[in-house]
């Protein structure tokens, strides 16, 4: 009865060791897993904050670039005093040869007429006066970027458009256009 009564006590001590060490590596590896959950989400968030601000620089210095283009063409075109077809045609063909990631770029004019490089067509009938790019740029009398809209040439086409008037001194004589797909 001595030794059945020892093994009983030394099992019923290792039982207990055993449980209480087992509680106590769960119960630390699920605080290590709350922290390192809340550690990797922190990093996480951390990570897409930097992408986001990296992607808005991005993003800012595409606008930036796109402004200067549709400044520089209206101001050559002011500069020449002149909305004749082929000095336009010109000016944007070259602009969309250098910037073939354009998806228009284009000049509408207060008398109407709408010129587009690479050989595009305006559609037929269509007012370029009234056009929303045209209207905004107009009442502000400097570069604009509009919100996005479906294209006037192709339906299955998201496009914001920088836009910028044309002036021969202080007269409004149309407004230059550059077209990003999105």
């Amino acid at each position: 009865m001595g030794k059945t009564s020892k093994k009983s006590i030394r099992g019923k001590v290792t039982r207990r060791v055993v449980v209480a060490l087992l509680v106590t590596v769960i119960a630390l590896s699920l605080v290590n897993l709350i922290y390192m959950s809340k550690q990797i989400v922190q990093e996480q968030n951390q990570e897409l904050k930097l992408a986001t601000l990296e992607c808005a620089s991005e993003i800012d210095s595409w606008l930036l670039e796109m402004k200067t283009v549709s400044v520089g063409i209206a101001n050559s075109l002011g500069a020449l005093e002149s909305l004749n077809e082929k000095d336009i045609k010109a000016i944007i063909n070259q602009v969309a040869w250098v910037y073939g990631d354009l998806y228009f770029v284009y000049v509408g004019t207060e008398e109407g007429n709408m010129y587009m490089a690479r050989g595009v067509q305006f559609p037929a009938g269509m007012d370029v006066r009234q056009r929303d790019w045209y209207k905004q740029a107009k009442a502000a009398g400097h570069t604009v970027i509009t919100d996005p809209y479906v294209s006037a040439s192709r339906s299955d086409v998201v496009l914001i458009t920088i836009a910028t008037p044309i002036y021969f001194g202080t007269k409004l004589v149309g407004v230059v256009g550059v077209d990003a797909d999105i």
